[in-house]
């Protein structure tokens, strides 16, 4: 619907997690000192132009988020989205998720850089032309490949760790290089702590979970995030573009 009204839902997207709290301490639900909750945890993938929910998994509270954002963007790609800009914190910036937003999806990178993510001399450009070399039996071998291919080959053959140690060393440099101007193009990603808040305000989303185990936990994330879609596939099969998942008033 939103391709037939010219929207292209799914190129900007951001993840992040927020806590359920659980009511009592069913199973598998953890205490996380971070929030001093005893919860499970939404993990939760977001068109970022819009502020729809795209793709979620729901794991105990303690888990780290980093874990889970592959398999969410690989729901965002099997619903046809075209991603272009992956937006999130710094507990998403492993190798390999730089490695598999570049060259898995073909998108760019947006992630928040931690305080100790330093430059690492094994994502140098001519370290990885190196190993590359090592490769030259292979039939899929190309004498002549860009840095891109050179890159996606490596990755494809499991060097995914190489690759996003060379991505991630861009980031470092766009840092050191202009330290406001890199806090700046990360703005985006905070709309996904937006999100959070509306459900909170506006879907109850905490208070309204009443039941026991992660499967339940599970459930009631599917069950927002169905609901929002609801929402938005109305307004879209009416001709509305703006405010797709405004949840203000609605009861």
């Amino acid at each position: 619907q939103g391709k037939r009204l010219g929207l292209n839902i799914g190129s900007m997207v951001g993840q992040d997690s927020t806590p359920l709290e659980a009511k009592a301490k069913g199973e598998q639900a953890e205490y996380n000192g971070h929030y001093e909750k005893h919860m499970y945890k939404a993990h939760v993938t977001t068109d970022l132009v819009h502020d729809i929910p795209l793709g979620e998994c729901t794991t105990p509270g303690l888990d780290y988020d980093g874990h889970f954002l592959q398999c969410n963007l690989q729901k965002v790609k099997a619903c046809g989205a075209g991603v272009k800009d992956v937006y999130g914190d710094q507990h998403y910036g492993t190798y390999r998720n730089y490695a598999f937003v570049e060259c898995e999806l073909g998108a760019r990178v947006h992630f928040r850089l931690a305080v100790d993510n330093e430059y690492n001399s094994a994502g140098e450009l001519g370290e990885l032309r190196r190993v590359y070399q090592t490769y030259w039996r292979n039939a899929d071998f190309k004498a002549n490949a860009d840095d891109n291919e050179v890159a996606r080959f490596l990755y494809a053959h499991g060097e995914a760790e190489r690759v996003g140690a060379l991505y991630r060393n861009h980031a470092v440099q766009e840092r050191e290089e202009c330290p406001d101007g890199f806090a700046e193009s990360l703005y985006p990603r905070t709309k996904c702590e937006g999100l959070n808040g509306h459900w909170k305000e506006q879907l109850d989303f905490e208070r309204s979970f009443k039941k026991k185990g992660l499967v339940n936990a599970e459930v009631h994330v599917s069950a927002t995030c169905f609901a929002v879609l609801l929402v938005v596939l109305t307004r879209l099969q009416h001709g509305v573009t703006m405010g797709l998942a405004r949840l203000a008033g609605l009861s």
